[in-house]
């Protein structure tokens, strides 16, 4: 959640209107005949009118945020505390802002923070200071995985000897189970999970393809 309010926050000071409405739907969670395209049409029309208030100052990004999850509702769209939150600080913040300077840009002067924030966060010696500490644990799995393979292998061989009775499913349920681990690896990785949980994924899937049939 933090990671999409970074980007969404980033995109929003900067004006990207796609990637404002990408990574706010990122944080929603869909309801029951939840209406994503007609929810995105209408904060993305939201966003282009305050991309042509915002340069005088007539709306602020506190109301922008609180009004888009307010859109979210007629939409059955709905999202996490975290955001109400988000509104809550930066209603603090502009307010303080705006009393002690009242023509106080509040997006220019958030742009200029949030991409320094943007810069360290992805500053090459700060990356490869996080690939170098997940080094061991890595090389760790790596050396173990001929074991855990060859164990796999073992375990299934033995249950497939075994002549359960004949399943409908028996000829796809490898290949179900090889597509879920796929896209639990996809989803793991794109949220930021450990190394290791996503490579165990995708090691997984490809074990329940080659031996699972």
């Amino acid at each position: 959640i933090r990671r999409h309010m970074f980007y969404y926050f980033y995109s929003l000071v900067n004006g990207d209107i796609e990637n404002t409405a990408k990574h706010l739907l990122a944080m929603a969670k869909v309801g029951v005949g939840g209406d994503i395209p007609g929810f995105k049409r209408a904060v993305t029309d939201l966003f282009r009118r305050y991309l042509l208030v915002s340069a005088h100052g007539n709306f602020s990004l506190a109301q922008l945020i609180l009004a888009s999850v307010s859109i979210g509702g007629r939409y059955r769209i709905f999202f996490p505390v975290e955001m109400t939150l988000m509104v809550k600080a930066l209603v603090t913040f502009e307010g303080v802002g705006q009393y002690l300077a009242p023509h106080l840009d509040i997006p220019t002067l958030s742009r200029k923070h949030i991409q320094a924030v943007y810069l360290r966060r992805y500053n090459p010696r700060h990356l490869f200071g996080e690939l170098m500490r997940n080094i061991p644990e890595l090389i760790d799995t790596l050396v173990n995985l001929p074991q855990l393979a060859s164990d796999g292998s073992r375990s299934l061989e033995q249950f497939l000897a075994q002549g359960t009775p004949e399943n409908p499913l028996t000829g796809i349920k490898s290949s179900l189970m090889s597509g879920a681990m796929v896209i639990a690896g996809v989803l793991a990785f794109v949220q930021g999970a450990h190394p290791l949980l996503w490579i165990g994924l995708f090691v997984s899937s490809v074990l329940f393809f080659l031996y699972g049939k």
